[in-house]
């Protein structure tokens, strides 16, 4: 156990860090310094994105990914697109409580952000979909969300041309598939990465990027309000399920893990 001081903020910090318990104890003399939190503020640095090996990106794949996911020729009704409910103006989700599909009907879950997605998994709120491959199928499919069918989906896109051509750009010898468009658009969502924060430049070393009161926020983040046992590192999340005592019949990880009861309702 090692312990380090920090400038009076009226409590013990007890912190995870590298693996092993380290105390922050609080004293009058010694202020917050960047040095005794180095050990922690590594945790909160970005890390580079993750790459998937079978479906390696390039300049053209994401290109051809980001334009199908503007598409709404994707959805049975031609006005719904993946953007409709994850739109950029609105943080990548839609802002309502929960979604909207096809012909307007309200869905059973709030829409989920696609910021960051590249590092999380599993997909979809009960992590249904091991991969972002699998989780662009789903929406494009669903009667209650896009209702296009992997067919017709299919068909739409192989009957305009300028798609035909960037598809075997992009994908040589292979037909234009539900598993091909999934893969663009997945590819594409992996570059959706939120710009640096004031809290990014100042783990990067710019100490003056937040105030004196943000980093003792910092410790009490870390430490005595126990915030980062669920939102932990640079993305702020632990990308586990969790039960958040909200009342509804959704009993979410629980329906996918039917024998692992403490997951009902959690998301």
């Amino acid at each position: 156990m090692k312990s380090w001081h920090c400038k009076t903020i009226g409590f013990t910090a007890l912190l995870i860090a590298a693996g092993s318990f380290i105390v922050f104890r609080a004293t009058s003399e010694t202020p917050t310094s960047r040095g005794a939190l180095e050990t922690l503020i590594i945790k909160y640095q970005r890390q580079a994105p993750p790459v998937e090996s079978e479906n390696l990106p390039t300049a053209d794949k994401i290109a051809l990914g980001k334009q199908l996911f503007f598409d709404p020729r994707l959805s049975g009704s031609g006005v719904i697109s993946c953007a409709s409910c994850h739109n950029p103006s609105l943080g990548w989700q839609d802002g309502l409580a929960k979604g909207r599909g096809h012909m307007g009907g309200q869905l059973g879950r709030h829409t989920p952000t696609i910021l960051n997605v590249a590092w999380g998994g599993p997909y979809f709120w009960d992590g249904r979909a091991d991969t972002l491959e699998d989780q662009a199928k789903g929406p494009i499919q669903a009667e209650k969300e896009m209702n296009m069918g992997a067919g017709n989906a299919v068909k739409a896109v192989s009957a305009i041309k300028g798609y035909r051509d960037e598809f075997e750009k992009v994908f040589p010898g292979k037909s234009v598939s539900l598993d091909t468009m999934a893969m663009a658009i997945a590819a594409y969502e992996r570059t959706v990465v939120s710009s640096d924060s004031p809290f990014d430049r100042w783990v990067k070393g710019d100490d003056d990027a937040i105030s004196q009161d943000a980093k003792e926020g910092f410790i009490v983040f870390n430490g005595k309000g126990r915030c980062a046992t669920c939102h932990q590192g640079w993305r702020f999340t632990d990308d586990g399920f969790h039960d958040v005592g909200v009342n509804d019949d959704d009993i979410g990880r629980g329906k996918i893990m039917p024998d692992a009861v403490f997951l009902n309702h959690a998301f």
